[in-house]
């Protein structure tokens, strides 16, 4: 039996938010994307990863796409338990390098196609002053001691932590066009996930215990009163743990061309991507111990958890209102249900998707380009994004999802027949989502909690594509 576990540490597993897709998956993957939001129908090199069919109706020869996007996001987390120093926690995800590379080789009918880009995570977060989840256990320090008669008046506390995440993946695959309406499209893709998680929790100090106003530390106080248990886990920790797994996505695709080519379609599906990650763990936090005293850690070496990307269909549609205008649509079904995100509940027991989610997540996208000129051409996007997480079983602080609408815009400049440049950019603002729990305060004191949710993200996207 698990006894004598500190809230502050429950939950504290990371994943990174995907910057434009579904929970586990990025859908941002070229410069293109960034300035238009609407790339499933594309004719175009990105294709490789949006509507890999497509492809045969380019030029014969080579083709390649070099892409880099620098992103920016600003995560935030308010908390009303009325005993934190802090209601308000801030951390930041930066992700400079998030390339997309792509190279197409069509002879006749036949496309062999190859891409390199970060289909999940693909950033770090950093949070200085650590997150609720952290504190908050700490924090019933003073409650919990004043209700046993010690004058304990305030508390401190040195918490940090960053994590990265990142789901570098190759593709490879071959499209065919059976006929002028009609492309197929079949491959793979082998994905590898790195998760890092660094951090600590030290210095933790209880104010005016023996009445003298002065800073004691807490560990020291506990193990003088004979409790080493909870004197452990206040004492000074830290964690450096790194997880690493490897899968493979099957990959298949169509794309039609329509009504004398002014429209076109791309449809896409990928088959789930079981990923396993296992644990290797250098330093960890003790989060409580066994009745026989063995110490119950966070990240246990060689522990394996599975973080599935779910299974996922796009559909793009392409008009061509004139010479100058093409209007896009796209949609974008995540299958979250049938994954496994490997997720908690409170008494740390794994629960299954279909219990940690109450709808699939969507996508809903439109764009729109204009040629300036045979040179120039402008365009600008909106991506409507709606998740279904269960709030009790899925959000914490330092993993949540919510719905959000971006906004993108940019140019693509043809230099010549071979040099193409897409420069975008794009906002993504999100829903604030309000989180309401019990906080068991000194393990047997329910209170009511709410932690608000809440966060943006800036893009830039650079790219060139040469024809070769």
């Amino acid at each position: 039996m698990k006894k004598n576990q500190i809230s502050l540490l429950l939950a504290l597993m990371l994943t990174m938010s995907a910057f434009a897709g579904g929970i586990q998956t990025n859908t941002n993957q070229s410069a293109s994307y960034t300035r238009s939001l609407v790339r499933d129908a594309t004719l175009c090199i990105d294709g490789v990863y949006f509507n890999p069919a497509g492809l045969t109706t380019l030029g014969e020869g080579f083709h390649i796409s070099l892409n880099n996007q620098f992103i920016f996001q600003n995560k935030t987390v308010s908390c009303n338990y009325k005993p934190l120093d802090s209601s308000d926690y801030n951390g930041k995800v930066e992700a400079l390098f998030f390339p997309g590379i792509y190279v197409a080789y069509k002879k006749g009918k036949v496309v062999i196609s190859g891409g390199f880009n970060p289909v999940g995570g693909g950033g770090s977060a950093e949070f200085e002053n650590g997150l609720p989840s952290f504190e908050i256990g700490i924090s019933d320090l003073v409650p919990v001691l004043n209700s046993e008669g010690y004058p304990v008046n305030d508390y401190k506390v040195d918490a940090y932590f960053n994590g990265s995440s990142v789901y570098f993946a190759g593709q490879l695959g071959v499209s065919y066009q059976i006929n002028d309406m009609i492309s197929i499209f079949a491959g793979a893709r082998y994905v590898s996930g790195t998760n890092t998680y660094e951090g600590h929790i030290k210095d933790i100090q209880i104010k005016n215990v023996q009445g003298n106003d002065q800073w004691m530390d807490a560990s020291t106080f506990f193990l003088s009163a004979g409790d080493t248990a909870k004197a452990t886990i206040l004492s000074d920790q830290e964690v450096d743990v790194e997880q690493v797994g490897t899968a493979i996505t099957p990959i298949l695709g169509v794309s039609l061309i329509l009504m004398d080519k002014k429209m076109n379609v791309g449809i896409k599906y990928e088959f789930r991507t079981e990923l396993e990650m296992e644990n290797k763990t250098t330093k960890d936090f003790i989060t409580g111990f066994e009745d026989d005293g063995t110490p119950i850690t966070m990240f246990p070496d060689g522990e394996k958890v599975r973080a599935d990307m779910p299974a996922m269909l796009s559909i793009g549609i392409g008009y061509n209102v004139n010479e100058k205008l093409k209007a896009s649509i796209g949609y974008h079904y995540y299958f979250d249900k049938d994954a496994n995100y490997g997720k908690k509940d409170t008494l740390g027991e794994y629960v299954s998707n279909d219990k940690v989610m109450d709808n699939n997540y969507y996508e809903l996208g439109f764009g729109l380009e204009y040629k300036l000129s045979e040179k120039l051409l402008i365009s600008a996007g909106y991506l409507m994004a709606s998740t279904g997480v269960n709030n009790d079983l899925y959000q914490t602080d330092l993993s949540y999802s919510l719905s959000s609408s971006t906004f993108g815009g940019g140019f693509a400049y043809k230099i010549n027949d071979k040099f193409d440049v897409n420069l975008g950019v794009s906002y993504t603002m999100y829903d604030e989502m309000d989180k309401n729990y019990t906080h068991a305060m000194g393990g047997t004191n329910y209170v009511s909690v709410i932690d608000t949710y809440d966060k943006d993200a800036l893009i830039f996207g650079i790219g060139v594509d040469v024809h070769l």
